[in-house]
């Protein structure tokens, strides 16, 4: 496991982000291929990229005051 991936903590909100990201992209494939390679196996590094960026842009959002939570579902 890489070091990026055992500092980082386990948010669903951050990994959703990243694979819609990387969907719009067209990445999806790669991204989801990688999610369990070490980021020196992984041949394109869109796994970690997205997950670096979709982290980045959550931090940056909750700077200006929002706050990211789970849509709980109701029957």
């Amino acid at each position: 496991m890489s070091e990026l991936r055992q500092i980082r903590p386990n948010n669903d909100a951050i990994y959703a982000l990243a694979a819609a990201w990387a969907s719009m992209d067209g990445k999806l494939e790669h991204f989801a291929a990688e999610r369990n390679m070490s980021i020196w196996d992984a041949p394109t590094g869109h796994y970690e990229g997205y997950m670096a960026e979709a982290e980045e842009m959550i931090d940056r959002l909750r700077t200006r005051g929002f706050q990211i939570v789970p849509i709980t579902e109701t029957k």
